[in-house]
């Protein structure tokens, strides 16, 4: 897939104090030849690309979105970055609450009764 200029662009650098460095950038993209047939809401794609450096181990991760908001670059980085950190807290909530990480029911359908009891 070839993926025309970006229309904006933004990046931003985050440390904390357990020894982890983040560095994210995001690109915006309004030329949708290769899907506007398809998928003609479509208003945007949207490529973020994170290194993460942690205890001098480098890794990288590309992640793709579309979106039918037009907003900038900066806007939609906050947005996805919202979306991951409410994620994130739910799941840390609910695997302490009912210790999802200890549990061993993996078999039949008990993982899926479970999990419909639980409200997932």
């Amino acid at each position: 897939m070839t993926i025309s200029q970006s229309i904006d662009n933004y990046s931003t650098y985050d440390t904390n104090d357990h020894g982890r460095y983040e560095e994210r950038s995001i690109e915006v993209f309004d030329d949708l030849h290769m899907i506007a047939r398809d998928w003609t809401m479509v208003r945007r794609l949207i490529k973020v690309t994170a290194k993460v450096v942690k205890y001098a181990q480098v890794s990288y991760e590309t992640r793709y979105y579309i979106s039918n908001l037009t907003v900038d670059a900066k806007e939609f980085l906050h947005i996805i970055r919202s979306h991951w950190a409410i994620e994130n807290s739910l799941h840390y909530v609910k695997d302490v609450a009912f210790q999802e990480d200890f549990n061993r029911m993996r078999t039949a359908q008990i993982p899926i009764v479970t999990s419909l009891l639980k409200g997932k």
